[in-house]
C-alpha cells in the first residue's frame, strides 16, 4: 500500500529492521530533546543515529500507492508552494508503516487471545461463518464481512477491552477552560483511552462482544467516532481521530474471520491465556501467545506428548518402526485427544487422528501441508536427492514429476490401454493357481501363500507398465529381489539416519550394505532403461512394428526436462532409477496386501462371496470366463466389498509424513516447519462416530438403501471419512488405478474360483509391519504347519478342486 510493489522477502525485512529500530529508538532518545543544544555535545553519537539514513523508493507499477500521492503533493510556503523533500517523504512513509502494523497486529493478537481465552466465543464466531459462507469455502471473503454481526461485535470488544494504545496526546490552541480547569497552551493533554468505565460498561473487565449486539442478537449500530457521544475511544476521537480507523477495523474483522474459519485455537490443557500488560510501542501482552517452544513466561499451543530426554528420547523413537510406534501413539491420542507430538530422532512429529483436523488440514490448507520434510541422509541417496514423487518438496519439480505420471500415464485413456497387460497377468494368476494344484497331491509339503501369487502378479504388470515390455520370468524375477531387499532395508537403515557423521563411523559396514543395495538396483534397472532410450532412438520406422507396443513410464521419463535455475536439464540415469524404484514398489506392495486382505475377508464371510458372485452372473452369464472390465462399472456390491476392504484394511496405518512450508495453528496447536506431520489412516477410517460397528467387515454401509452405488468420495474433497490413499494435493495419484485393478483382480478370482475356509478353521485377520500392514498368518491354500491359515479353492466352472502348494516366485 506504501509503495505500490510486491517486494521480495529480503526488502521487507529491511524495511522493517529499519523501521522497529527507529520505534526502539524513541525512549532511548527522549533526553536529546532536554536542553538540545548541550544534548547535541553530550550525545553527539545519538543525534547522528536519529538522523537516518535517506532512501530512494521509486515506484514504476500502475498501482497507486501512498508514495505516488506523496511525490504530486505540494506544500504551502510563504507565498508559494513546494514539492515535498525526500526526507519529509521518508519521515510520511515511515509514519505510515508504523502506524498500521503494531496498531492493527497488537490489537489482533489481544482478541485472539481472548478467542483462545473464551471458546465460546470460538464456537459462535465459527458458527456464524459457517452459516455466512459453507463449509467449503477457503476464505472468508470480504464481501460477506457485513453478515457478520457477532464478527463485529467481537471486534469492537477487543478494541475496547484492550486497545493497543491507553493514552493520546494533544494540545491546545489557547488557553482554556475545560471541566473549570485551565488547559494551558504551552502544555499538552492526554486522554484516557480504555473504555473501563462502569458507569457506561456493565463488568467492564470481562469480555462479552455480547455487549455490542442487538436484543435480537444482530449488530447494534456503534458510533466509534464518538460523534454523539464517546463511550470508548480506541482510535480516538474529533478532528484528529486515527483516519484509517475504517481500514483497521476492516483488517480485523478479515484476519479474525479467516484465522477462526481455518484454525481451532485452544490452549494447551491446564493452561489459561495471561492477559497481563505491558506497554512497547504498543499496550502488548507481557506473555505473547507462543504457538510453539517458549519457556516459562510464555503460553504454549504445542501438541502434547510424553516428556522424553532430547537426545535419548528422540533416538529410541527413531529406532521403532510404525508398527511399534502405532500403539504408543494411540495411548497418547487417547490420554491427549486428536493431535499429539513425538520426539523421532532430532525433529518433533505432530501426529493427527480426526477426519476433521486431516480435512481442514489436507484440504482446506492444502498447499500448506504439501511440503515432505528434510530428506534423511539415506532417502538423499535412495532418491536422488528427493527427485522422485514421494520425496521431493512441494514446488516446480514436484509437480512436472507427478503431472508427467498422471497425464501420461494415469491418464483414463491410457490406463484403458493397458487392458491386455491386465489380462496377460490375470491368465498368469489363475494358470499358477491351476497348475500348482494339479501337480501336487493334497498332503505334498507346506501350503502356499496366496499373498505371493498376488504380488508376483502385481509386479508383473507393474513391470510391463514401467519398462514396455513381457519381460521373462528370470528378468522379473531378478527386478523383484532388488526391489524386495531395497524395500525390507529401509527398517536397518533408519538409524544410519541419527547424526550420520557419527554413524558412518560406528555403522561403517551397515552404510556398506546399503551402498551396495542401491548399486544393485541400480545395476538391475539401469540396462532396462538403456533398452528403452535405444528403442526410442530407433523410432517407428521398422515395418514390423509390435502391435501389443505400449507406452511406458520410461519412456516419459526419457523426454522430461527438470528446471535447472534458469534453463532445463534431461534427467540423469540415477535420477530415472529412483522413479522406476518408485513406480514399482508404488504400486505392488499396496494393491497385492489390499487384495489378499480382502479375499481373506471373502473367505471369513461366505455370504459376501455370495452376494458378489450373484452379482457378477447377474451381467455376464455363466460360460464367459473373463470379468471384463467393461461391465465392473455395473457391479455396485463389488464396488463396495473393495472400499469396505480398504477402510477396514488400508495397506498403510499412516501415510508418508507430511512437512508444512511455515508453523502453523492446527486444532489450537502449532505444527512446526522444522519437523513432520502424519495422519492417522487406520484411527479415522475406524471413528464410531462415522461408522457403525467400524470393526467389522460389513460392505452394505458403502450401498445405497435400494441395494445400489453409493456415490463416495475417496479423495476427501468434501469431507473425510477414510484415507486410504491419503488426501489432499499429495494424494496417492494411482489410486483410481489401484481401485481398478482391486475390482478386476476381485472380481476373477471370486468368478473363477470358490473361496473357503477348511473346516474347523477360521480366518485370523491379525496384523503385522512389513512394507505394509499385512496378514500376520497370511491365507494359505493347502497344507502348511500351525500358524498358518488352511484353504480350499474351486473352480465353479468346472467344478474341480484345486489344491495349491508352493510358488516358484516368491
Amino acid at each position: 500500500m506504501c509503495f505500490g510493489d510486491k517486494l521480495n522477502e529480503e526488502q521487507i525485512k529491511e524495511i522493517k529492521r529499519v523501521q522497529r529500530q527507529l520505534l526502539l529508538s524513541f525512549g532511548q532518545f527522549n533526553i536529546l530533546n532536554f536542553k538540545p543544544k548541550l544534548t547535541k555535545i553530550i550525545f553527539k553519537n545519538r543525534w547522528r543515529a536519529k538522523q537516518g539514513s535517506k532512501t530512494d523508493d521509486k515506484d514504476n507499477e500502475f498501482v497507486l500507492s501512498y508514495t505516488d500521492t506523496l511525490l504530486d503533493l505540494e506544500l504551502p510556503d510563504g507565498n508559494e508552494k513546494r514539492k515535498l523533500s525526500e526526507g519529509e517523504m521518508v519521515s510520511q512513509c515511515s509514519e505510515f508503516l508504523d502506524a498500521g502494523t503494531d496498531t492493527t497486529s497488537t490489537a489482533l493478537q489481544w482478541i485472539m487471545a481472548n478467542v483462545v481465552k473464551y471458546p465460546q466465543v470460538q464456537e459462535k464466531l465459527f458458527a456464524e461463518i459457517k452459516r455466512g459462507m459453507g463449509e467449503t469455502e477457503d476464505e472468508v471473503r470480504e464481501e460477506v464481512l457485513h453478515k457478520l454481526p457477532y464478527l463485529k461485535a467481537v471486534i469492537l470488544e477487543g478494541l475496547r477491552r484492550d486497545p493497543p494504545a491507553h493514552f493520546v496526546p494533544r494540545a491546545v490552541t489557547h488557553d482554556v477552560d475545560l471541566g473549570g480547569h485551565v488547559v494551558p497552551k504551552n502544555g499538552s493533554v492526554s486522554f484516557m483511552l480504555a473504555g473501563w468505565d462502569p458507569q457506561v460498561w456493565e463488568d467492564p473487565m470481562a469480555f462479552k462482544p455480547e455487549r455490542f449486539l442487538g436484543s435480537s442478537g444482530g449488530e447494534e449500530g456503534f458510533d466509534l467516532r464518538g460523534s454523539r457521544e464517546i463511550k470508548m475511544m480506541p482510535f480516538g476521537a474529533g478532528r484528529r481521530i486515527c483516519p484509517a480507523s475504517g481500514l483497521a477495523v476492516l483488517r480485523l474483522e478479515y484476519f479474525v474471520a479467516n484465522l477462526v474459519w481455518k484454525f481451532e485455537w485452544r490452549a494447551v490443557e491446564g493452561d489459561d491465556v495471561d492477559l497481563s500488560e505491558k506497554q512497547e510501542f504498543t499496550i502488548v501482552m507481557k506473555n505473547p501467545l507462543h504457538a510453539h517452544g517458549g519457556g516459562s513466561g510464555t503460553q504454549q499451543i504445542l501438541p502434547p506428548g510424553p516428556r522424553v530426554f532430547p537426545v535419548i528420547g528422540g533416538f529410541l523413537f527413531l529406532l521403532k518402526s510404525f508398527s511399534e510406534l502405532e500403539p504408543i501413539i494411540r495411548k497418547l491420542k487417547a490420554k491427549h485427544g486428536p493431535i499429539i507430538s513425538l520426539r523421532i530422532g532430532s525433529r518433533p512429529a505432530v501426529f493427527i487422528g480426526d477426519r476433521f483436523l486431516a480435512h481442514q488440514a489436507l484440504i482446506q490448507n492444502g498447499a500448506v501441508f504439501a511440503d515432505r520434510p528434510r530428506a534423511s541422509a539415506t532417502n538423499k541417496y535412495s532418491s536422488s536427492n528427493q527427485h522422485n514423487i514421494s520425496s521431493a518438496t512441494y514446488g516446480p519439480t514436484w509437480r512436472l514429476l507427478r503431472r508427467n505420471l498422471t497425464s501420461e500415464i494415469l491418464h483414463p485413456s491410457r490406463v484403458k490401454s493397458y487392458g491386455n497387460a491386465r489380462k496377460w497377468v490375470l491368465d498368469i494368476l489363475v494358470n499358477r493357481l491351476k497348475t500348482k494344484s494339479q501337480s501336487h497331491s493334497e498332503g505334498a509339503g507346506a501350503g502356499v501363500r496366496v499373498v505371493d501369487h498376488f504380488q508376483y502378479a502385481m509386479f508383473c504388470l507393474l513391470v510391463l507398465m514401467c519398462f514396455g515390455d513381457k519381460l521373462n520370468e528370470e528378468q522379473i524375477k531378478q527386478i523383484e529381489g532388488v526391489q524386495r531387499q531395497f524395500l525390507l532395508s529401509s527398517g536397518r537403515v533408519n538409524i544410519l539416519n541419527f547424526t550420520p557423521k557419527l554413524t558412518k563411523i560406528i555403522f561403517k559396514n551397515r552404510w556398506r550394505q546399503f551402498f551396495k543395495i542401491l548399486e544393485e538396483r541400480r545395476e538391475v534397472l539401469v540396462p532396462l532403461i538403456r533398452a528403452r532410450q535405444n528403442k526410442a532412438k530407433q523410432g517407428s520406422k521398422n515395418d514390423d512394428k509390435d502391435d501389443e507396443f505400449v507406452l511406458s513410464y520410461t519412456d516419459t521419463l526419457l523426454d522430461l526436462e527438470l528446471p535447472d535455475g534458469n534453463k532445463k536439464r534431461k534427467l540423469s540415469e540415477g535420477e530415472m532409477v529412483s522413479l522406476c524404484s518408485e513406480f514399482l514398489n508404488g504400486g505392488t506392495d499396496t494393491t497385492s496386501t489390499a487384495l489378499q486382505w480382502i479375499m481373506a475377508n471373502v473367505v471369513k464371510y461366505p455370504q459376501v462371496q455370495e452376494k458378489l458372485f450373484a452379482e457378477i452372473k447377474g451381467v455376464m452369464g455363466e460360460t464367459e470366463e473373463e470379468v471384463r472390465e467393461e461391465v465392473l462399472h455395473k457391479l455396485p456390491y463389488l464396488k463396495a466389498v473393495i472400499l469396505e476392504g480398504l477402510r477396514r484394511h488400508p495397506p498403510g496405518h499412516f501415510v508418508l509424513p507430511h512437512a508444512v512450508t511455515h508453523d502453523v495453528v492446527l486444532g489450537g496447536h502449532v505444527v512446526p516447519k522444522n519437523g513432520s506431520v502424519n495422519f492417522m489412516v487406520a484411527d479415522i477410517g475406524w471413528d464410531p462416530q462415522v461408522w457403525e460397528d467400524p470393526m467389522e467387515f460389513k460392505p452394505e454401509r458403502f450401498l445405497s438403501s435400494g441395494g445400489g452405488e453409493e456415490r463416495f468420495d475417496l479423495t476427501g474433497s468434501r469431507e473425510i471419512k477414510m484415507m486410504p490413499f491419503g488426501a489432499g494435493r499429495r494424494i496417492c495419484p494411482a489410486s483410481g488405478l489401484a481401485v481398478l485393478h482391486l475390482e478386476y483382480f476381485v472380481a476373477n478370482l471370486v468368478w473363477k474360483f470358490e473361496w473357503r475356509a477348511v473346516e474347523g478353521d477360521d480366518v485370523d485377520l491379525s496384523e503385522k509391519q512389513e512394507a505394509t500392514v499385512v496378514m500376520k498368518n497370511p491365507l494359505q491354500a493347502h497344507g502348511g504347519s500351525s500358524g498358518t491359515q488352511h484353504i480350499v479353492i474351486k473352480c465353479p466352472l468346472h467344478e474341480d478342486y484345486y489344491k495349491i502348494q508352493d510358488c516358484p516366485f516368491v
